[in-house]
């Protein structure tokens, strides 16, 4: 069988045109799974800092309380 060398190279164009395509397709893919699940660390990281700010206003606000009935008390001495 005798293999005619005008005939190959599409065929082989085309497969290393597919191989290609496939291999662009997947490397998207993939970054985009990684986008994703960097969004998702961020968002926990986010929502981790807002728990932390509720907590620390909290305490800010009971000092302010605090600080407050001590300046009454000191007026009244």
């Amino acid at each position: 069988m005798v293999f005619d060398l005008a005939l190959m190279i599409p065929i082989i164009a085309i497969l290393t045109t597919g191989f290609v395509i496939v291999a662009v397709i997947h490397y998207r893919t993939e970054r985009a799974k990684a986008e994703a699940q960097a969004g998702g660390d961020y968002r926990r990281l986010a929502e981790e800092a807002v728990r932390s700010q509720r907590i620390v206003l909290e305490e800010v606000q009971r000092m302010n309380a605090t600080l407050k009935e001590i300046e009454r008390l000191l007026r009244e001495v």
